[in-house]
Order: C-alpha cells, then structure tokens, then sequence
C-alpha cells in the first residue's frame, strides 16, 4: 500500500520538477549570458551532466576579440593540467593490460633517466611520477619547456640538472616534467607515441571525434585565435596578486577539447 502511495505521490511531484529544473537552467544561462559581458570575455562552452543525462549544453560569444567566430559545443579549447589525467589513463590500461605495475621502477623502462639524486633515480617509481612527490619542487624544469625547441627526449634528459630541494615521498612538489616522463614510459612500453596510444585506447573507443592531442605545428592550424583579449590581467582570487595574460606555443602535450567530447565520455556507446 505504501508503494502505492509513493507512486500516486511521485506521478503528481515529477511534473512540476521538470519545468523548476528548466527554469533554474534558463536562469543560469542568463546568468552566464551575462557575465560573458561584463567581464570582456571572448567566449566559453558548458556542458552539464547528471546521471549520463545532458542537462545543459551551450557555447557562448567567439573565439577572439573584438572579432571572432561563434563558440559552440565543437569549439576546442586548451585544457592544460587535466591532459594529465590521460595520460594516468594510458598508464592504467597498461596495467591492465598486465604490462606494468604501479609501482615498477621508472628506470626498468627508461634505463637512461637520471635524476640529481642517484638513489631516488634507482627508487623513483611509476606512481611517484603520478603523484608529484619526486623531491622536486613545484614548477621544477619548467623552464625547459616553456617557449623551448627541446624534444621530450632532450627535456627528461636535463632535467637531471634539477637539484632535488624536496623530500622523496614525503613532500609534495607539482610537476609537468615528470607526467612528461609518464608520458615517455607509454611510449617505451607500447612501442607507440603518447599521441597514437591516448588516440588508439581512449580518443577512439569514447567516440571522442573533436579532441586533437597537438604539437606545435597542429596547435598554429587549429587553435589560432587567442582566446583572451590582448592585455588582459589576471587577478588571483585572495591576493593583489595580478598576471598579464600571454601566449605560449609550445609543444607541451596539450589536448584541444570540446565541450562534445567531454560530454560523449559520459553518454552511451
């Protein structure tokens, strides 16, 4: 009786959440609408999903001031750090494909890398490089990177130069260089490049069709526009901290990614 009751309730509550949920979405993409102009932004994309549903899914303003095309959910836009997140995937699907194990040494695949530290260059495992507790600071090799003609190769090689001011395991210190070198132990083992893998194991089987992992010369092609207003300023939420806005074209593994793709991972095959 009382399941009975629970439905009646339910079959009379749902039709009324319904058009609530639309109104909070409309009052959201206004919401958004504007704050696209108050704050000078070129442009955005947004997808929300909620229980493999897609909710919401709109792009707002262009690609570039003053002039620029209309984003919408095909739109790519650099996603930086999360790439990180890929290639930890890659890696995942080589121990699951019992190729590797999280916590095998770095050097049983690249015999070659070194650290500053010789002991840590023995010890350093697969999921030290993950978890940025290598004993290198925060941002450490950078540099070798940013704005830089070296290969991956070159950039894994020099950072040995880099002397270690963290603890090993204990302190934590974020890192690009390492997940480079994640990215050279998918190489080493598969016999692919990083781009060829991700494609090939992740891009492909999640249909994801508007995600380009670039290099220099694809990142020029595709992503052209810059997609922050010339002088813009940064501020730091907390702090009078303030960051000119700049372009970097590097070949630093990063992905272009649209809002389609990142919602295909969450919908049905």
């Amino acid at each position: 009786m009382i399941n009975k009751y629970l439905f009646a309730l339910l079959f009379i509550v749902l039709p009324y959440l319904v058009p609530a949920q639309q109104q909070r979405l409309g009052n959201m993409d206004d919401f958004i609408a504007k704050q696209v102009v108050d704050y000078q932004m070129p442009g955005l994309a947004i997808g929300i999903i909620h229980n493999h549903k897609v909710l919401f899914k709109k792009g707002y303003g262009t690609t570039s001031l003053p002039n620029g095309n209309p984003v919408d959910t095909q739109t790519v836009f650099p996603i930086s750090s999360c790439t990180k997140a890929f290639t930890a995937m890659a890696l995942a699907i080589l121990v699951e494909e019992n190729k590797l194990n999280w916590d095998d040494k770095v050097i049983q695949y690249l015999p070659d890398f070194k650290l500053s530290d010789p002991w840590i260059t023995k010890e350093l495992t697969i999921v030290d490089l993950l978890s940025h507790r290598s004993g290198l600071a925060t941002f450490d090799g950078d540099l070798l990177w940013y704005g830089t003609s070296y290969t991956r190769k070159e950039i894994a090689e020099k950072i040995r130069h880099a002397p270690i001011r963290n603890d090993f395991r204990t302190e934590m210190g974020y890192q690009n260089v390492m997940y480079l070198v994640a990215g050279l132990v998918v190489e080493a083992i598969s016999g692919k490049t990083w781009e060829s893998f991700v494609n090939e194991k992740i891009f492909v089987p999640l249909s994801m069709r508007y995600l380009y992992a670039s290099g220099r010369d694809t990142l020029i092609v595709i992503f052209n526009d810059p997609f922050v207003p010339p002088g813009a300023v940064i501020f730091e939420r907390g702090t009078d901290k303030k960051v000119k806005s700049f372009k970097l074209n590097i070949d630093s593994q990063d992905f272009l990614f649209g809002d389609l793709d990142f919602r295909s991972v969450f919908s049905p095959l």
